[in-house]
């Protein structure tokens, strides 16, 4: 399909320290979102031009302009795939600070904030963690690992809450070239020791984080996603 960009200002005065607040781009597609082509998506946002306020605080601030080639939001969304195999390349501590920033700013129910984020670099802290989980034997690999924890006394969306904070980290990670993937965490004792966790505060799921290591070897559950005309249904439940 065609793409049109927009650039725009934001006019509402949000102060929530987002760098690129002022200045938004939107790909629109102009046919049925149900059959858009995520390559002609992905070309236009490469090829579309930057408004002239966004190039100059990029040209005076080169260590930020290498991080800010980002792709846009749709794109980012809907290319994420979750990746195990990662560079030993460290994740710089900019980056780093981007997509915990991009976490933040998720919804949580009723306004009580209640998740914290913890970083883990310590080869033997990963290592530790790996008994953590069921399935969290390599966790050890990835350069970091974001632990999102909850207050276990937030309530029964807390953990809606959870998914919504560390998918914004992947997709902000998709966005900057980054792989992650989730890993849940079922053993709450091991965790909490190993990071010192309090007892009133749980630790559901864990997100590997670093730069993708080309040689990842396809996983065997790899799939498509199921037609949109399957997964969406209107006014009413259909066989």
């Amino acid at each position: 399909p065609a793409i049109r960009f927009e650039h725009g200002r934001d006019r509402t005065g949000d102060s929530r320290g987002r760098l690129w607040s002022s200045v938004r781009v939107a790909a629109r597609a102009t046919t049925d979102p149900a059959s858009f082509d995520e390559a002609a998506i992905d070309d236009a946002a490469r090829m579309a031009p930057r408004p002239r306020r966004h190039r100059r605080l990029a040209e005076r601030r080169p260590a930020l302009r290498r991080h800010t080639a980002a792709m846009d939001a749709l794109t980012a969304l809907v290319t994420k795939r979750d990746r195990r195999s990662y560079q030993q390349r460290p994740v710089e501590a900019d980056v780093l600070t981007r997509l915990l920033g991009a976490a933040r700013m998720a919804g949580s129910a009723k306004n009580l904030q209640p998740i914290r984020v913890i970083t883990v670099t310590d080869p033997d802290a990963k290592a530790a963690l790996t008994a953590g989980g069921d399935f969290a034997a390599r966790i050890d690999q990835p350069p970091v690992l974001a632990v999102f924890t909850v207050r276990s006394d937030a309530g029964p969306r807390r953990l809606f809450d959870v998914g919504r904070h560390a998918q914004n980290l992947m997709v902000a990670a998709n966005a900057l070239g980054l792989a992650s993937c989730p890993v849940t965490f079922h053993h709450q004792d091991v965790v909490r020791s190993v990071l010192g966790i309090p007892d009133d505060v749980e630790a559901p799921i864990v997100v590997s984080l670093g730069w993708p290591d080309s040689r990842q070897v396809p996983s065997p559950i790899d799939g498509a996603r199921v037609p949109l005309d399957t997964y969406a249904m209107a006014e009413r439940w259909r066989a």
